[in-house]
């Protein structure tokens, strides 16, 4: 008799299996003991640990009270930054703000302003750390993507999305 894998086989695929030697496969001792799971730190103590000078717990409840949320990026081990939504109204004023300013002959000249000067009023009102993000010194000696960064992860986190991302988030009831 034949089987499907080899066909000049004789016997079944169930006699060869039978037949086959057995492998000892060597086994690991099990510890009856198990191991202690650590908790993960709070984000804000982890935060006071990382970076010592940061706000402590009183002053980033406070804010969370009155914004709502606030949110931490930290993109290095030497770098944290806490910023908080836009709000509707801030939103507004920063807009017909850039709609005068693109009437400006400088803006006529030279449109990166308008985007420029989104970045930075968003990045001003937002951040809370470090409140001297958009002094002249860091604006002019930070990191070329740093206010386009925290513009784009501070507008985010105000729920402008992607019409995806909106449709992804949205559920049918």
């Amino acid at each position: 008799m034949s089987n499907l894998l080899n066909p000049n086989a004789v016997g079944t695929v169930n006699d060869f299996l039978e037949n086959a030697p057995v492998e000892e496969v060597p086994t690991e001792e099990v510890s009856e003991e198990t191991p202690e799971v650590e908790e993960p730190m709070d984000p804000i103590d982890a935060l006071g640990i990382d970076f010592p000078d940061a706000p402590g717990r009183d002053l980033i409840e406070q804010w969370k009270a009155g914004f709502g949320a606030v949110h931490a990026f930290v993109p290095n081990q030497t770098e944290a930054y806490l910023f908080r939504p836009l709000r509707r109204m801030e939103y507004t004023r920063i807009a017909q703000d850039m709609a005068r300013l693109r009437e400006s002959a400088a803006a006529q000249d030279d449109p990166t302003i308008i985007e420029n000067q989104t970045h930075e009023r968003v990045v001003s009102a937002c951040v809370l750390y470090p409140r001297d993000l958009v002094s002249p010194e860091k604006l002019n000696f930070s990191p070329a993507g740093l206010f386009q960064t925290l513009f784009e992860l501070i507008m985010r986190n105000s729920h402008f999305v992607s019409p995806e991302a909106a449709l992804q988030a949205c559920y049918r009831l």
